[in-house]
């Protein structure tokens, strides 16, 4: 339920706020729970026989128990952690340990102004929206009309209340989807959000990375891609 990852170099005990604030190999991942407010017919995460998320007691316990903590990336995953009744006290525990909180959503959360409220009031350090295509594909996948346009909202309401302590992720996943459509899909959303400050993740199929990995398609992606590096 808490993954601490391979430990790389960790922040000195005195930095607070790194230039970039993202995920690395010394970043703790947090599960929530699989409660999810997509109705994914391809989800890899089975709710009958998933780990039930972390309590905010066994929360504090864990990162109590982290050497070397301070300044250190903690993200909350799941599921949709914005549904959690607790999240408030989730990122807060993780800001108290001396780290800095991290969230994965959806990004349709985003819409609510209490919501992104609290999330800057806890100091929230970065931010990873998942997408699963665009407009119509995203909505399709995810079983939720509208689901795309919300998201995006959200998005767009969080960055122009943004005051660049957050570094925020955009995902796209290609999960059951051919890589074609990668690149235009990537030029729509940046057309979407039009910040220079959104890092933007193209997300390989796990089930078929390896039928991929030298495939001429893939290839065709990454030269189209390489000039928005």
């Amino acid at each position: 339920r808490i993954t601490p990852q391979p430990a790389a170099l960790a922040a000195p005990a005195s930095v607070w706020r790194c230039a970039e604030m993202r995920p690395r190999s010394d970043t703790i991942l947090v599960w929530t729970g699989a409660e999810c407010s997509y109705g994914c017919a391809a989800c890899p995460i089975d709710r009958l026989v998933a780990q039930p998320g972390m309590w905010l007691a066994d929360l504090q316990q864990h990162l109590h128990g982290v050497t070397g903590k301070r300044g250190r990336l903690v993200v909350l995953a799941g599921g949709e952690p914005a549904l959690r009744r607790d999240l408030p006290r989730l990122l807060a525990a993780v800001r108290s340990a001396g780290c800095r909180p991290g969230l994965i959503t959806s990004g349709r959360p985003l819409l609510y102004p209490k919501v992104r409220a609290m999330l800057r009031e806890v100091g929230l350090a970065y931010l990873r929206i998942q997408f699963f295509g665009v407009g119509a594909e995203h909505d399709r996948t995810v079983a939720v009309p509208g689901a795309f346009e919300q998201a995006i909202g959200g998005v767009r309401a969080w960055l122009a209340e943004s005051d660049g302590e957050c570094d925020v992720d955009l995902v796209l996943s290609t999960r059951g989807r051919q890589l074609a459509t990668v690149p235009s899909e990537v030029e729509h959303l940046a057309a979407q959000i039009g910040s220079p400050a959104v890092q933007l993740i193209v997300a390989p199929d796990p089930a078929r990375i390896d039928e991929q990995r030298d495939s001429q398609e893939l290839r065709a992606v990454v030269e189209e891609l390489s000039g928005w590096n």
